[in-house]
């Protein structure tokens, strides 16, 4: 799960930097299609919000955290960024 966050995190902060116009600070590089696509579809600073929130995340399960509904809120709080520009989550 830790990895599998990780990625979520670089990804979203790789959309973020398209985003911005930063595409040649992207760790993906070899996905930088997809990533411009999801920059279409998500404002930046949701993007990087939800990059903050999976590293959050991160660190709430090393902290034993309930893992179902650690990921459970992730989801939400990521999903609500696509749906409600500007919203605070």
């Amino acid at each position: 799960i830790d990895l599998g966050l990780a990625l979520v995190a670089a990804w979203f902060a790789d959309v973020a930097a398209v985003g911005e116009g930063a595409g040649d600070a992207i760790r993906n590089v070899d996905r930088r299609e997809p990533l411009e696509a999801d920059a279409r579809r998500l404002d930046r600073f949701a993007a990087r919000r939800a990059a903050e929130l999976a590293m959050g995340t991160r660190r709430r399960l090393q902290v034993n955290v309930n893992e179902d509904l650690a990921l459970d809120a992730l989801f939400h709080r990521v999903a609500a960024l696509s749906h409600e520009p500007g919203a605070v989550v």
